[in-house]
């Protein structure tokens, strides 16, 4: 099974990739690859569950996944990344009413495992990786250097995961909004700090130096 750093996209050509990502959405809401992003719409006024998902399982071991967030859905909704196992079993780590989570759920039991105050700054980029048992829920300001947010013995096994971009409008808001999602599982240049310089090494030889 193909490791999950393996997967990404950048989402740059406006057109949903359908070997990589398929989609499940409730009532009117809408998903879409537009103007260099996943916009995830949820329906106002009710309960509405919607993923982008993947079209194969991957291998978490020893890997991150991430996902950078562009934009916040509205009040009374949740965005965020889930790497899911089964019907009731998955962990993810969402941006909640203002509240950045590190979420599972076990056996159809739900539990938040810490929160912090969510920074759109501070944390554009969410994360969850997994090391030599453990996993971690992360957060980055420019997808390169990470704050673990929470770290736990694995609650689901990580050898056969499927990634999820999520957005739900979870207390029937009337007024949703949309989430944006981009660039999975890449690093997103244009970030402040995130810029190249050519810099001498010696002999001639000039290289790509990463300014963070």
């Amino acid at each position: 099974m193909a490791f999950i750093d393996t997967l990404t996209d950048n989402f740059d050509d406006n057109s949903l990739d359908a070997a990589k990502w398929a989609t499940q959405v409730a009532g009117t809401s809408t998903i879409q690859e537009s103007d260099g992003k996943i916009i995830i719409t949820p329906q106002a006024n009710g309960s509405y569950y919607n993923y982008l998902y993947g079209q194969a399982n991957y291998d978490m071991t020893g890997k991150r996944v991430y996902v950078q967030l562009k934009q916040m859905s509205g009040p009374n909704t949740f965005i965020g990344l889930m790497m899911w196992l089964s019907t009731g079993n998955y962990i993810e780590i969402v941006v909640d009413d203002g509240l950045i989570k590190a979420s599972k759920q076990i056996a159809s039991v739900w539990s938040d495992l810490a929160t912090l105050t969510y920074n759109p700054d501070d944390m554009r980029y969410i994360a969850l990786r997994e090391s030599g048992g453990t996993t971690y829920y992360e957060y980055s300001r420019n997808g390169k250097t990470w704050v673990t947010l929470y770290s736990v013995a694995n609650p689901v096994a990580v050898t056969s995961l499927n990634p999820n971009l999520e957005c739900s409008n979870n207390d029937s808001s009337s007024a949703p909004g949309a989430a944006w999602f981009d660039n999975f599982n890449i690093v997103d240049n244009s970030i402040p700090g995130n810029m190249y310089r050519r810099v001498s090494v010696g002999n001639g030889i000039s290289t790509n130096d990463g300014v963070t």
